[in-house]
């Protein structure tokens, strides 16, 4: 199967029947050119001037001259004969046929050059010099009068052929220099194919900077639906995680705007292969998509994108088109960031709102997405643009991409979206935070909203059945709930400290040490122990944690020098920690025994 790119439609600025059909057989080769002559078109047509000195002078006033016509590509060709050893004042030059002022018939041209070659002994060496120019726009020129668009030096002789060919009277006459065969004899050897090859490689490199010049021909900005498409590979770099490959046309969206790129696949069509798209970038026009495997410049290609990734980013843009337009008409905020994250949705508005606000962009965002009007995308001339009111975070010129949701935005976008506000589905802003002077909205758009209140209601579900309420009770249930554990928490608090009191009150006082052991309590509740502790002893210590897991610790005595014994404490049992007198803190990774035997040991 083809390539179903339209081909590059070139017409060829002679009227010379013979040349055209000349050129068209050079051209055959390239398939992304279509080849017409000016008998396909309705134009009036007048003679180009030829007042050049040069071929090249000839053939770009004639491609400028039938460019300004009919406004579209366009080339010309045009040759120059010298004849060597001829004075330079009698070189024909660019004026092959122009000889004392008018132009000579085929015959007439045959019997003039007979008479030169006569005068040179019955042959002389003469050649063509060529010239070609196309014109894509005023600005848009490629041209070239290179040497090997030359033909090869050849005899102009006395002795004519009776053969002959429209357009090309001097064949008649022409003979090859290396054989000193017949140039009618040659034709199948050398001659149109050689230079014809030549010129193929001129129309194909130019082609080639007119695809990079343009950019690649972006399919998603006319059809956002669109999921497959065929092009042809401009061309194909290595690069840092594969391949960049450039299409001549693309329906992968690059990143940016705050969307993410497309991925999906590029399949070779005519051979094997299909590679991956993994990232889609945009710069000077050209669309380039990273590959994981190479294809080869010129190659057929078959694109295929990810459509549940690419309808996930057209419904959230389109969401985001219709909050942020609510916002900006309702409260004057500008939409100064937005991204579209795996999870959820940020945007970022240029200065704060209320709960209640955003609960009320919320409903009416929701409102108008149950509308399911119409989302509207143009490109409005200057004028109109002059006098449009739209969104936009920059400065903008060129063509600008209008994006209007009727009764909610009206916004400078290059992005992809739905075609009706109903597509959207359900826009949920599921949190805030304050950002930069203003306010930072995380939203779920979509199939993601949707999942979240299927997650939400479930958990509401089991709540209510743990709580023995109706789910729209869930929320005074669980108050009552805290109520109740705070109640359990003071209780418990307050007979946990009666407890270590009674402890405390074990002790005898006047003890040297007084060493306790224990588990469950905040470091709070480790330093008032202490505390208490010391004073029924000279060195009070309480230790919480259990063997294998190791114990924080808090010692203190007001009769020795307590931050030289934390560090020999800590030291021994590979522990950290510090403070200052009288009352040290920290944890070792020991077992209870060997906590004791430290204790025990004079420090």
């Amino acid at each position: 199967m083809g390539i179903m790119a339209e081909k590059t439609v070139l017409l060829y600025g002679t009227g010379n029947a013979a040349k055209f059909a000349w050129m068209r057989t050079c051209l055959q080769d390239l398939d992304d050119i279509e080849l017409i002559g000016l008998q396909d078109l309705d134009c009036a047509w007048e003679e180009p001037e030829e007042s050049g000195n040069l071929p090249l002078d000839n053939a770009r006033k004639k491609a400028l001259c039938y460019y300004r016509v009919c406004h579209r590509p366009v080339f010309s060709i045009d040759s120059g004969l010298f004849i060597e050893g001829l004075p330079d004042g009698e070189q024909p030059g660019v004026h092959v046929r122009r000889v004392g002022g008018r132009n000579l018939t085929d015959k007439e041209m045959r019997a003039h050059y007979k008479q030169i070659a006569a005068r040179m002994g019955g042959k002389c060496v003469a050649q063509y010099q060529n010239a070609v120019c196309l014109v894509f726009s005023e600005d848009e020129i490629y041209e070239s009068q290179a040497k090997d668009l030359s033909w090869e030096p050849f005899y102009l002789t006395t002795q004519e052929r009776k053969q002959r060919e429209e357009g090309f009277p001097l064949d008649a006459i022409s003979e090859d220099i290396r054989t000193g065969r017949h140039w009618y004899d040659m034709e199948q050897e050398s001659g149109p194919e050689s230079i014809g090859t030549r010129y193929c490689t001129f129309f194909r490199e130019a082609l080639q900077a007119h695809a990079r010049k343009k950019g690649t021909e972006q399919l998603y900005d006319e059809d956002a639906y669109r999921t497959s498409f065929e092009a042809k590979v401009v061309r194909c770099e290595e690069t840092v995680g594969g391949y960049g490959v450039i299409l001549d046309r693309t329906a992968f969206y690059p990143e940016g705007g705050g969307q993410p790129c497309d991925r999906g696949s590029l399949q070779i069509i005519q051979g094997k292969g299909t590679v991956s798209v993994l990232d889609v970038q945009e710069k000077d026009g050209e669309v380039w998509h990273l590959c994981d495997g190479r294809i080869e410049a010129g190659a057929g290609v078959r694109g295929r994108i990810d459509w549940e990734r690419r309808l996930t980013h057209m419904r959230e843009h389109s969401g985001e088109h219709i909050l942020s337009g609510i916002i900006c008409k309702t409260y004057g905020y500008s939409n100064i960031g937005f991204h579209m994250g795996r999870d959820f949705v940020t945007v970022d508005f240029s200065g704060m709102l209320t709960q209640e606000q955003v609960d009320a962009a919320e409903r009416a965002a929701n409102e108008k997405v149950l509308e399911n009007v119409e989302i509207l995308t143009a490109y409005p001339g200057a004028e109109e643009l002059k006098e449009l009111d739209y969104r936009s975070k920059k400065e903008l010129d060129g063509r600008v991409r209008i994006v209007t949701v009727p009764g909610a935005d009206c916004c400078a976008c290059c992005g992809t979206h739905v075609r009706r506000t109903g597509e959207v589905g359900p826009i949920k802003v599921i949190a805030s935070e304050h950002y930069k002077g203003g306010i930072r909205l995380h939203v779920l758009i979509g199939k993601k909203a949707l999942a979240d209140y299927a997650e939400k209601s479930g958990n509401c579900g089991k709540i209510s059945a743990l709580l023995s309420v109706k789910p729209e009770d869930v929320a005074e249930g669980v108050a009552k709930l805290q109520e109740a554990m705070n109640a359990l928490r003071m209780e418990y608090g307050a007979l946990k400290m009666r407890l270590l009191e009674q402890k405390v009150e074990a002790v005898p006082a006047g003890q040297e040490k007084a060493v306790l052991f224990e588990k469950g309590l905040s470091s709070e509740d480790m330093r008032r122990l202490a505390d208490s502790l010391h004073k029924r002893a000279v060195f009070a210590a309480v230790f919480c944690g259990e063997d294998g897991k190791g114990y924080q610790y808090v010692m203190i005595s007001r009769e020795r020098d307590m931050e030289a014994f934390g560090k020999t404490f800590n030291r021994r049992l590979q522990g950290r920690g510090g403070g200052r007198n009288p009352m040290i803190r920290g944890f070792v990774p020991a077992d209870r025994p060997a906590i004791e035997a430290c204790l025990a040991s004079p420090v």
